[in-house]
């Protein structure tokens, strides 16, 4: 009996999507979300930060390039490509989003804890300036994290992958 023309083969049926895509497509999904947030804020309070008119600027544009780089991943996914233009060209964002990170870093922790009365010369908004340090603060929380459990992991002998 031939198993690749026969019904019960499901695969021959329908489009068989891989169970190991489904994990990347939750992070896609999640990082495109998420991107949203610092266009948002930067956006609503775009000319609220005369001490560093940067960090709404940083955050529009930070959010722009997470959001092009979840729909690019988003297309290699459902591609099931791996290589190609997409694909380096998707790394060359991502270059560029570690560069803005560090970018970010400078203009938000340069500038800690500014004043929030708009009288002041060193006036910056409440809710952009806190957006900001805690949207990279909780990147570093994020990867010490995530180193931690890799040495763990490391030290136990667990293959993640």
């Amino acid at each position: 009996m031939d198993l690749a023309n026969s019904a019960e083969n499901p695969q021959r049926n329908y489009e068989y999507v891989p169970p190991a895509k489904t994990p990347r497509l939750i992070g896609i999904v999640f990082f495109f979300s998420l991107s949203i947030m610092p266009i948002a804020i930067g956006s609503i309070h775009k000319d609220n930060c005369p001490v560093q008119p940067m960090i709404p600027i940083w955050c529009i544009s930070y959010g722009v390039m997470m959001m092009v780089s979840s729909l690019l991943e988003l297309s290699i996914l459902m591609r099931g490509e791996t290589e190609g233009k997409t694909a380096m060209l998707v790394r060359l964002i991502h270059g560029f989003i570690i560069i803005w990170f560090v970018v970010g870093c400078v203009y938000t922790y340069s500038n800690n804890e500014p004043d929030y009365d708009p009288e002041d010369d060193g006036f910056c908004d409440k809710h952009v300036y806190g957006f900001s340090f805690w949207f990279l603060t909780s990147h570093f929380i994020v990867l010490i994290i995530s180193m931690f459990l890799c040495c763990c992991c490391a030290c136990l002998g667990v293959n993640l992958f």
